[in-house]
């Protein structure tokens, strides 16, 4: 028997918010007076992507939809020195400020100071958490999926460690997709009222009510989740407001390559596992690579493209009882007392088959193909069950992402992602059933744009 299920999702954004950060502040003079007109300008330390505008009447100025990154923030008016700030490092969803305060001076006197961006928005009701890249490549993490880290943070609940591993929404869609480790109650909501985005682009499955495009872990640059009161931007949720950014390429070249390899071989039988019969099967391979960097004969354009294969075969022992040898051939001595269906004696009861044992004649054939083909004989003394079943499951994905970034000069920055889940898993079910095969597909397509320059 075989299943075969086949999901296409596009949730595709024509004009998504790739970038998610804000920067904001005020311009100043040395006696806190008001500096309008200034020409404030912000570099992208790792692409070189820049953004100006000025300050207005009230000094102040604004950067919008930035992606999360470390920048150097710039300032310039005639009459005073020119102002740099270094190393403000900006987070994916946060509402930062930095205020300028300009000396006066002449251009050869630059003013250089490095920033410290507060994580604390207190302009902003939203309450969350961030991990960035560095932080996700420190963590052990066997399923490869970023959005099992959800629950590192306060307010999610980890379901699956105290057991319970399935729900009325993961039954609809078994395998990896529908896992309650990846679709966790936040602050009280139900696991079906939190909304997921990549880069900006809707990102939920409205069958499972989970993250519908999963992007490779080592391609995450960094995640937020709203866990309460998320602002008007982002799509309505009674849960949490997940929000994943994927890395960009560089100026320079970045390859990388990977390979996690698990066998049972380094493993311990478990409690269940019958010491006298092979170890249940479990193999799990992870590889993959990356690369990123400037495009070559495209002035202002890089990419980033990644690969991720996982492969893993997993047997869990379970015990059930089957015929053994001598009861397939209607030899039933030793137990009950064994009555012909077919013979009533002179008090009108049912005699007994000689020795408990059914005649061959009398077996159904029909009843002995179906033994000899489905149920095998037994391989186990266990008292709980005389035949112990490790058919593995099997998992077999594969991941693949691609992302362009284009800067126009400074009149804008366009984006473009697109990345790819494969999934062919094999269900191994509950003997006697036989394993049932799961075809998955999963894509998704964004393209999104910001603005330059800002008056």
């Amino acid at each position: 028997m075989s299943r075969a299920i086949l999901f296409l999702l596009i949730p595709a954004a024509a004009v998504a918010q790739v970038a998610s950060a804000t920067l904001s502040g005020t311009v100043t003079d040395q006696s806190a007076a008001i500096v309008s007109g200034a020409v404030v300008t912000l570099v992208d330390s790792g692409t070189g992507f820049q953004r100006a505008t000025t300050s207005d009447a009230a000094g102040n100025y604004a950067f919008d939809e930035l992606a999360p990154d470390v920048y150097t923030l710039k300032a310039q008016k005639p009459g005073f020195s020119p102002f740099q700030a270094e190393g403000i490092a900006l987070q994916v969803d946060q509402n930062a400020r930095q205020d300028i305060r300009l000396t006066l001076g002449k251009e050869a006197e630059a003013v250089t100071v490095t920033a410290s961006v507060s994580p604390v928005n207190p302009d902003a009701p939203t309450e969350g958490y961030s991990m960035d890249g560095s932080k996700i490549a420190q963590l052990p993490l066997a399923s490869r999926n970023v959005i099992s880290l959800v629950t590192m943070g306060p307010g999610a609940i980890p379901r699956q460690l105290g057991g319970y591993v399935h729900d009325i929404n993961n039954d609809v869609q078994e395998g990896t997709r529908g896992s309650v480790a990846l679709n966790p109650p936040i602050n009280g909501g139900r696991s079906t009222m939190n909304s997921f985005l990549l880069d900006g682009a809707y990102d939920t499955d409205r069958n499972i009510f989970a993250i519908a495009v999963y992007p490779p872990i080592d391609s995450v640059r960094e995640f937020h989740i709203q866990s309460s009161l998320a602002s008007a931007e982002f799509p309505s949720s009674g849960g949490g407001a997940i929000d994943v950014v994927t890395k960009s390429g560089t100026r320079d070249f970045h390859p990388s390559a990977f390979e996690y390899l698990h066998n049972e071989a380094t493993d311990a039988y478990n409690y269940f596992d019958d010491p006298t019969l092979p170890k249940p099967l479990y193999r799990q391979n992870e590889f993959g690579g990356s690369l990123g960097g400037p495009v070559p004969l495209a002035k202002n354009t890089y990419f980033y493209g990644i690969y991720e294969g996982i492969r893993q075969k997993e047997g869990t022992s379970t015990v059930t009882v089957v015929p053994d040898a001598a009861v397939r051939t209607g030899d039933f001595a030793g137990g009950s007392v064994l009555y012909d269906p077919l013979t009533l004696n002179a008090v009108g009861a049912r005699t007994p088959f000689p020795g408990d044992v059914i005649p061959q004649n009398r077996l159904d054939p029909i009843a002995l193909k179906y033994l000899a083909q489905y149920e095998p004989l037994p391989n186990s003394g266990s008292p709980s069950g005389n035949y112990r079943d490790s058919t593995p499951n099997q998992l077999n994905t594969d991941s693949v992402s691609a992302r362009v970034d284009h800067q126009f000069g400074n009149r804008g920055t366009l984006t473009g992602r697109y990345t790819l889940n494969g999934e062919g898993n094999v269900q191994a079910g509950s003997f006697p059933l036989l394993p049932a095969s799961e075809q998955v597909r999963a894509q998704q397509a964004a393209l999104a744009s910001a603005s330059g320059e800002t008056r």
